[in-house]
């Protein structure tokens, strides 16, 4: 497949395999797992290992260096954690409280508004992929989360 023609997402850069499944390269230092999705992002094929050069063939990266490659395919997985969590947070609500606003899912209003330091641990507990946005989990943690929510 020389260029995308199917709607894809980037789920995991890492080294649990060492085999692309695109061309049969093996002995690969790292690969990037790519699953098709349907028109509204959701997940339905299991993810496929795909060697870092051809993962930028079909997620349509132009032939550069590798380095260039792998830095483009790792905003291309940022791209897919950020929607994830803006999908989680669409149906959240701001609550005012005596300390300030806080953004929370709507289980978590009542908390928020008698306690907002318990309520931002309980909701940091149920949604770990939150500290993606304070620098607390790298990129390829973030993904995994992601994969085991599908």
């Amino acid at each position: 497949m020389s260029k995308q023609t199917k709607n894809l997402k980037i789920m995991g850069i890492n080294d649990d395999s060492d085999t692309c499944e695109c061309c049969g390269k093996t002995n690969l230092k790292k690969v990037v797992w790519i699953a098709e999705t349907d028109l509204d992002g959701n997940v339905f094929t299991d993810p496929t290992a795909y060697g870092t050069t051809c993962a930028g063939k079909i997620m349509g990266v132009r032939k550069r260096s590798q380095k260039a490659v792998e830095s483009e395919l790792r905003v291309k997985a940022m791209d897919t954690i950020n929607k994830y969590i803006d999908n989680l947070r669409a149906n959240w609500k701001i609550v005012h409280t005596e300390y300030g606003s806080m953004f929370c899912p709507i289980e978590f209003i009542e908390l928020t508004t008698i306690d907002p330091q318990a309520a931002r641990v309980a909701i940091r507990s149920q949604y770990p992929i939150l500290d993606f946005l304070d620098g607390n989990l790298t990129i390829e943690a973030a993904l995994e989360i992601i994969k085991n929510k599908k």
